[in-house]
């Protein structure tokens, strides 16, 4: 009988504890209350790991990936799918330049993009097949019926505003002679750049500025105009002036 109540007494409470728990996340999940959030931060495993270090600073860009290093970067946990999160273990090459991309000859016969940007464009979560300039190549590739090959030049840089863009297209990406520059900038790197509006920034949400960035652009780089939210800028190519702008 001792035995049957103490197995009784251990099933309540462990029903007790899943129909508690199981409560609280649908209420947090009604309400917003970021327990599963917490939750699974509290077991999580985060590395950011280079080889031997990840970012030196750069006179032209103010920082720039360390070249010819394998970066590893890696975030998972337990509880990451009750939270939503999605856990990736990434491992990249950079190359000589300071980017992750493969090496790019400085002439080639194909029609060549430059895509510059933050670290929505670097994306060291993902692995290199998983990563949007090749995906661009393939599918220009797809859609052209095998005709058409495109070399799309990776030069995304975290924390990356346009003072750091414009300084990325004049010492990286121009002696490329690329066709195309696009430039992907959101309101958060616009803001950046204003001494004013990051007055009225969040501290966590601000962006890392070096003082670079600080500097106003120069007048080789003029508004576009775009009817998209998106900005624009233009730059000058050896193929002729382009609107950079993630709309086109």
């Amino acid at each position: 009988m001792r035995l049957r109540s103490i197995v009784l007494n251990s099933l309540l409470a462990a029903g007790s504890v899943t129909i508690t728990l199981g409560a609280a996340l649908l209420l947090d999940r009604w309400l917003e209350l970021g327990l599963r959030h917490r939750l699974a931060s509290v077991l999580e495993t985060y590395i950011q790991q280079a080889e031997p270090i990840m970012y030196v600073y750069d006179n032209q860009t103010g920082w720039r990936l360390n070249p010819r290093t394998q970066y590893h970067r890696a975030s998972f946990g337990p509880f990451y799918g009750l939270a939503g999160f999605e856990p990736f273990d990434a491992k990249l090459r950079v190359n000589a330049e300071g980017f992750i991309d493969r090496d790019h000859y400085l002439k080639t016969p194909y029609y060549r993009i430059a895509f510059v940007g933050n670290s929505w464009l670097e994306a060291v979560q993902l692995q290199y097949h998983e990563r949007f300039p090749p995906l661009t190549e393939d599918f220009v590739f797809r859609l052209s019926e095998h005709k058409k090959v495109v070399e799309v030049m990776n030069f995304g840089l975290s924390n990356a505003a346009p003072a750091q863009g414009y300084g990325v297209i004049k010492h990286f990406v121009l002696k490329y002679q690329p066709e195309e520059v696009w430039l992907f900038v959101n309101s958060w790197d616009v803001r950046s750049n204003s001494t004013f509006a990051r007055r009225r920034m969040p501290s966590s949400n601000a962006n890392a500025i070096s003082p670079s960035s600080t500097r106003s652009q120069p007048s080789s780089a003029r508004s576009c105009p775009t009817s998209t939210a998106k900005s624009a800028m233009r730059f000058s190519t050896p193929s002729g002036t382009r609107c950079a702008s993630p709309s086109r």
